[in-house]
């Protein structure tokens, strides 16, 4: 074998004449911005702020390119190589039995990733680029178009499938897909001629299909609905001019706009539907079919951070208001300047299509004038939860803050054709700007729509818009590009204040010009009094047209029933003392107490939670708990227990991906002295992701607190085994033996007073069933000064 030594080519020294003037004047520009920053004594301080903000951007980047390019690699790989690679990652029908798993499925979306494609990219092209351009016009941001779409070599990856048998219609499948697409997509885009790409867009949420309605013949299925049940997770990098908005406070103004045009095509009540026959009526896909509506009403917050600089002396404060979401529908509140307890009192009522899988969600925000809102925390509960409890009144604690709970109460209503409950809705209503019936309407088609301009012969592109007189929000159906007889088949719903004098107005006008095309006035009144309040694809003629233009609908009118708060009862068990697991108890309810007392009085009774673990109030099962004797507890393995302890329940929402630690209370606490006791409170850690450290409230003077308290953490379902949670008792006294003694310090005092780590693999049941349990608490090895534990 010949060894051959490397010899490196010389540098060329062929340097052009334009080359050396760019590179001449770059280093005279460089070297004159030095001599006129030293010439004209600049403060440093001019350039520390760019320094910042570069650096921030720089690691920003750096950490979007890398949970792109991973969440990529991870796409590419089959299901034994990420098992292998990353056990944290599992797909979801490792851990949940009802969840399975579909490798065959994924080889099938690979193959036919590119006739997908296809389909996306029309479907981007006619439905998406429209509502996009509308949104852009308000911030005064004209033509947009969509010039180029690449969707990549990667197609989705589907984690599991898990199929409803149970509490569902006979005539329908329904499917939740967990979804995840990281693709190394490249969507060019242009905005006033300046141009633009979109690159590696990520997407990550549970999809519904349903399959409806089951027919006797092929293909079996007349049709396929797709949605999301609440809004999924968008990420993308950008291109081209649109680098800047790599900034931070750009980037998420223009993630918003995207996340928000996506839930306005895709997320509840929106929908995708593909019919596969067509002897079925398109009102059966495209028609809402809503379960109920929630009423919330947003009381007050409290604790919640302080984002604002607090001068003279005068602490600092927040600008807080609240952001609440229901699929794609979302709240806003009034702002409340200057407070970090603000009170609301407004109420806002939400259309429920699907009530199992959907959620609440509660974001609150920090007000900032000429620059990016902070983010201040957010809560999701369950809405089956709150359907499930019929009236709720709640204290929820933020998640990703330090600090901060909001206070909602909610009812849930049903849907109801009795003139009876009709009747209780107008006397709770009165004098209140709330609902009383829902309105379904059903937009068919139009015919012999006139021109758009008289003496023009281009056809128009005709929209319909649909009102009520009490709804502020206006719907509006895709424009049909140039037709005087559009069909839309779309079906819409609005909240009704009073059907008796209410009307539904209709208008019909061109994209292009905005010229009406036809309206049409419909007194409520009119379908109240009809048998079954119904008008089955009824034509009505429009007004202001010039020649008989008419439009078909179908007009379905409700009224909403109240269900009444859950009551719930004990049931009686013989249990001797002493010889009753507490492990093993279940939550029971209390036939002596009526769920249905005053509102400040049953405020009183709740827990604190948050959101999402509604569920696992337990105030039953502890006054159950507080008549046993806190001595010779046994554990789970049977063993009696004794010295310091507490009692724990855990819950893990597989449909959310939260975790729920609720710390009831704790009995034998070290004190050192019975004059000098301890005010103790929990410190929570998660591990190893070592979170914002979580703390309940202190009790004063005791050895044997009670806290109530729920805390939620947002852990994906193949990583709950790998988690620890680090509890530790802390003394809040800490470095003071008693506060009226200021001199008084032992300084080998440790503020912890005792703690223990949960092995969620080992106490923590995955299938949604809440387990609660007694853990021994160990005191610390020695003694040492914590001052950390005091904040």
């Amino acid at each position: 074998m010949t060894n051959e030594v490397f010899i490196p080519e010389p540098p060329s020294i062929k340097v052009g004449i334009g080359n050396l003037a760019i590179r001449f004047v770059k280093k005279a520009a460089t070297w004159g911005i030095i001599y006129l920053w030293g010439y004209f004594s600049i403060s440093p301080g001019w350039l520390l702020g760019p320094l910042v903000l570069n650096v921030l951007r720089y690691q920003w980047k750096k950490e979007k390119e890398f949970r792109i390019l991973s969440a990529q690699a991870q796409a590419k790989a089959s299901e034994k190589e990420v098992i292998l690679a990353r056990v944290q990652d599992l797909p979801a029908w490792v851990f949940f039995p009802d969840f399975e798993r579909v490798e065959w499925l994924n080889r099938v979306a690979d193959q036919l990733w590119p006739s997908i494609g296809h389909f996306i990219t029309n479907l981007l092209k006619t439905q998406v680029e429209p509502l996009i351009k509308k949104s852009l016009e308000s911030y005064s941001l004209n033509d947009f178009n969509i010039n180029h779409v690449l969707l990549g070599n990667i197609p989705p990856r589907i984690g599991g499938i898990k199929c409803y048998d149970k509490n569902t219609a006979r005539n329908e499948i329904i499917l939740d897909l967990d979804l995840t697409w990281a693709g190394d997509s490249d969507i060019q885009v242009s905005i006033k001629g300046m141009r633009a790409s979109i690159l590696d867009l990520y997407i990550h949420g549970s999809l519904r299909v349903v399959l409806k309605p089951l027919i006797h013949n092929f293909p079996l299925v007349g049709g396929i609905q797709v949605y999301f049940l609440n809004n999924p997770n968008i990420d993308f990098a950008v291109g081209g001019l649109a680098n800047v908005t790599d900034l931070p406070g750009i980037s998420s103004i223009l993630r918003r706009v995207l996340a928000e045009q996506l839930a306005g095509f895709l997320v509840l009540p929106n929908k995708l539907s593909i019919p596969l026959v067509h002897d079925i009526p398109m009102k059966v896909f495209k028609c809402p079919e809503p379960e109920g509506v929630l009423r919330i009403t947003l009381v007050e917050a409290k604790n919640l951070m302080r984002m604002d600089f607090g001068f003279f002396g005068n602490p600092a404060k927040s600008d807080p208001y609240v952001v609440l979401s229901v699929g794609a529908k979302k709240f806003k509140s009034r702002t409340v300047m200057k407070t970090i307890d603000p009170v609301y009192g407004e109420t806002w009522e939400a259309i429920v299509e699907v009530v199992k899988g959907q959620i609440l969600d509660i974001e609150v925000w920090d007000f900032n004038q000429g620059t990016s809102d902070n983010f201040m925390g957010r809560v999701s509960v369950p809405i089956r939860t709150l359907a499930d409890r019929g009236e709720s009144d709640l204290w929820v604690n933020l998640e990703e803050a330090t600090s901060g709970q909001v206070r909602i109460q909610t009812q849930w209503m049903t849907m109801s054709s009795d003139r009876d409950d009709y009747d209780d809705r107008v006397e709770e209503a009165h004098g209140r700007q709330l609902s009383t019936a829902v309105l379904m309407v059903y937009v068919d088609s139009c015919k012999q729509l006139p021109l758009a301009k008289a003496g023009i012969s281009t056809k128009p592109d005709p929209i319909v818009q649909v009102s009520i007189a009490s709804s502020a929000e206006p719907q509006e159906t895709w424009s049909v590009k140039y037709s005087r007889n559009p069909v839309y088949e779309q079906g819409f719903v609005f909240l009704v204040n009073n059907p008796e004098v209410d009307d539904l107005d209709l208008r019909v006008y061109d994209e292009k010009t905005k010229a009406d095309l036809g309206l049409l006035r419909l007194g409520l009144a009119n379908l109240f009094k009809r048998e079954g309040m119904e008008y089955f694809n009824q034509p009505f003629k429009l007004k202001r047209t010039g020649c008989e233009s008419s439009v078909t609908l179908h007009l379905q009118l409700y009224f909403t029933r109240k269900v009444p708060r859950r009551v719930r009862t004990r049931r009686s068990r013989s249990v001797q003392s002493g010889e009753m697991d507490l492990d093993s108890i279940s939550l029971l309810g209390d036939d002596s107490e009526d769920e249905s007392e005053t509102d400040q009085q049953n405020l009183q009774k709740l827990s604190i939670i948050s959101g999402g673990s509604v569920e696992s109030l337990a105030q039953p099962e502890l006054r159950q708990r507080k008549n046993m004797t806190t001595r010779d507890v046994k554990n789970v393995d049977g063993k009696v227990v004794s010295g310091p302890r507490i009692l724990v329940s855990l819950q893990y929402n597989d449909t959310e991906e939260i975790l729920a630690v609720t710390i009831h209370r704790a009995v034998e606490l070290p004190s050192e002295n019975s004059y000098d006791l301890p005010d103790p409170f929990v410190k929570l850690i998660l591990l190893p992701d070592r979170p914002k450290k979580r703390k309940t409230e202190y009790v004063q003077e005791c050895t044997s607190p009670e806290w109530e308290e729920t805390f939620e953490y947002s852990i994906p379902r193949g990583q709950v085994r790998d988690k620890e949670i680090d509890l530790v008792v802390v003394n809040r006294k800490g470095l003071f033996c008693r506060f009226g003694d200021m001199f008084s310090v032992e300084m080998g005092r440790s503020a912890d007073l005792c703690r223990t780590i949960l092995q969620l693999c080992d106490c923590c049941e995955i299938t949604g069933k809440t387990t609660s349990r007694w853990f021994s608490l160990s005191r610390p090895d020695s003694p040492k000064l914590e001052v950390g534990s005091f904040f």
